[in-house]
C-alpha cells in the first residue's frame, strides 16, 4: 500500500520514485482524466535520461487535441519497479495517470485527508 496526501488546493497527491542515475521521490497529482501513465515537468527530462518512444495524441479538458512526444521511463511505485510511458509538461505539476493505476484500489478520503493505493 503506498500512502499520499492532499496537497493545499485539495489534489491528491501520491510518491512516485523515478528511477535514473539518482532515484528521485515526487509527489505527484492523481489525474483520473489523464489516460497515460505519467506525466512529469519538462525540467525533470535530462536528470532521468529519458528515451524518446513515439508520440501520443491527447484530448485537453477544453476539449483541444494535442499530439505530444512519449518517453520511456523507469519507476518504483507501489512497491513494484515498472517501465512507464512519460508525457512531459510545461507545468510543474506532475500527474499520475489512469495507466499507472490500473489494477489498483484508490481511496480519497477528504474529511480525514488520506489518499491510499493499493493492490486491487
Amino acid at each position: 500500500m503506498t500512502r499520499g496526501r492532499f496537497n493545499h488546493k485539495d489534489e491528491p497527491l501520491i510518491p512516485v520514485t523515478l528511477l535514473a542515475v539518482r532515484p528521485t521521490t515526487i509527489e505527484a497529482v492523481i489525474d483520473t482524466g489523464f489516460d497515460g501513465d505519467l506525466c512529469l515537468s519538462r525540467s525533470l527530462r535530462r536528470a532521468l535520461r529519458l528515451v524518446r518512444y513515439g508520440s501520443s495524441e491527447y484530448e485537453l479538458a477544453d476539449g483541444s487535441r494535442v499530439v505530444e512526444p512519449v518517453f520511456a521511463g523507469w519507476i518504483r511505485f507501489d512497491g513494484k519497479q515498472m517501465p512507464v510511458l512519460v508525457t512531459l509538461t510545461r507545468s510543474a505539476d506532475s500527474l499520475i495517470g489512469t495507466g499507472l493505476l490500473e489494477g489498483k484500489e484508490v481511496r480519497l478520503n477528504f474529511r480525514r485527508r488520506t489518499v491510499t493505493v493499493s493492490r486491487g
